[in-house]
């Protein structure tokens, strides 16, 4: 065995078909060690045939796959239980005049395991790899982490991806996430992934909106978010910027302890500058009907501090010299 690899299989059944195919099938598995983990007790059946001309397939039809542990970066599954059917070509490998084609697909993919110490569950309603380029495809996934009190909720229309020398590369599309009881949800997400030496990172826009009902601000974008999970901590970055006309609102650097289940989120206002282009009503809904044509800066600065499920906040915010209309008049040289 390579490398501290080994294959075994049990005895290899022959069966001699019309047009001089030969059917075979046995079992087979795996144990080894990965490129940033090992494999244990994978195990597959293995049906086939082989034609006269020399053409060979492996598993025309669904099999049963079974996995009794797998480690890869911080990530760790045990017990794996899932149905391994044939896509490319009508079989999971096939070899003939047209060259190597093939590839898999699970339906309802259930995947438990932990990061780190930290329980972990994926899912998805599809996944397909391709055997040719080594690319694969995640369709409805969905990822959890953390303790049931305090989890990173991450989903996702599409994720694909394929596999490289230094790891595990892709893109996600129409993703959504909630980091833990922070009052902040993540819609619209978009952008490239990265999996390597134990590290995950996403980077990319999204829609950043206010968790509570009724909202204290209105939806604000990112096209820098910065995403970043090693060890079983995450930092997560990102200018939020309004609406109307991308002003900088705010910067904000969240961070969650997942095997804790304590995190913080720091929020910065550097310089929101109201004026004609952009009024508070642009940023919450709640200085409608309250104060209009400001003219003026705002800085300040905010934490959001959480344990579980218990949340709370401060913050500091400033302003100097600025003239607003209130419902009881107007007013100058606020600061």
């Amino acid at each position: 065995a390579a490398a501290g690899a080994r294959l075994t299989a049990e005895p290899v059944r022959f069966i001699a078909a019309p047009g001089g195919v030969t059917r075979f099938s046995t079992m087979v598995r795996l144990d080894g060690p990965l490129s940033d983990g090992a494999i244990r007790g994978l195990v597959v059946p293995l049906q086939g045939e082989m034609a006269a001309g020399g053409g060979v397939k492996v598993n025309p039809r669904c099999v049963p796959l079974s996995l009794a542990q797998a480690r890869f970066g911080g990530f760790s599954v045990t017990g794996l239980r899932q149905t391994l059917c044939p896509t490319e070509g009508g079989a999971l490998f096939a070899y003939g005049p047209q060259g190597m084609r093939g590839g898999a697909e699970i339906r309802s993919l259930d995947i438990k395991g932990y990061s780190g110490e930290s329980p972990m569950r994926l899912s998805a309603d599809r996944a397909r790899f391709a055997l040719a380029d080594g690319g694969f495809a995640l369709a409805n996934m969905a990822l959890s982490i953390g303790q049931a009190a305090s989890p990173v909720r991450l989903t996702a229309a599409s994720l694909t991806g394929r596999s490289g020398p230094g790891g595990l590369n892709g893109r996600m599309d129409g993703a959504s996430a909630r980091i833990a009881t922070v009052p902040l949800l993540v819609e619209a997400a978009e952008g490239a992934w990265d999996f390597a030496g134990g590290v995950l990172t996403l980077g990319g826009s999204l829609v950043l909106k206010d968790a509570q009902v009724p909202d204290r601000f209105n939806p604000l974008i990112s096209r820098d978010f910065a995403f970043v999970m090693r060890d079983g901590h995450i930092r997560a970055t990102g200018s939020l910027l309004a609406q109307r006309n991308s002003a900088t609102v705010a910067t904000v650097l969240i961070a969650p302890d997942l095997s804790s289940g304590r995190g913080s989120a720091d929020l910065k206002v550097p310089d929101l500058v109201f004026n004609s282009a952009l009024q508070p009503e642009d940023v919450t809904r709640l200085a409608l009907g309250v104060v209009a044509n400001v003219e003026g800066r705002v800085t300040g600065e905010g934490q959001v501090l959480w344990t579980g499920d218990r949340v709370t906040s401060t913050g500091v915010f400033r302003t100097d010299n600025a003239s607003l209309a209130a419902a009881f008049g107007p007013v100058e040289g606020l600061s």
